[in-house]
């Protein structure tokens, strides 16, 4: 579903979160209209930016109860939703509305 994306499962997109690295996380879906709405302006920004970006798909059945937890742990009420963390900093937005510009800026304030 997500060009520029490495397809991770909920372990290990919180492994990339608490590694206190750089981390772009994508969770979404394939049947979610504002997922496919979203998806192209952040594949945008992350293939400009060349930076390494996750995706972790929230309707996978073998691991729903773990990406339900990741969304609750980080307030994801909404997919999609767009995590944000580098060092001790995370931020969360589900916006589908963002524009490119509001994303980078996003990524880039965070």
């Amino acid at each position: 579903m997500a060009d520029h994306f490495e397809e991770v499962g909920p372990e290990a997109a919180q492994e990339a979160i608490e590694s206190g690295e750089e981390t772009i996380l994508f969770v979404g879906r394939s049947t979610c209209p504002y997922c496919q709405k979203f998806l192209p302006k952040l594949s945008a920004v992350v293939k400009e930016a060349n930076r390494p970006a996750y995706f972790l798909d929230s309707e996978k059945p073998e691991q729903l109860d773990e990406v339900n937890a990741l969304r609750e742990t980080y307030d994801m009420k909404t997919v999609p939703s767009l995590l944000y963390s580098q060092g001790d900093t995370i931020s969360v937005r589900s916006d589908s509305s963002m524009s490119e510009d509001e994303i980078k800026d996003f990524i880039q304030s965070a």
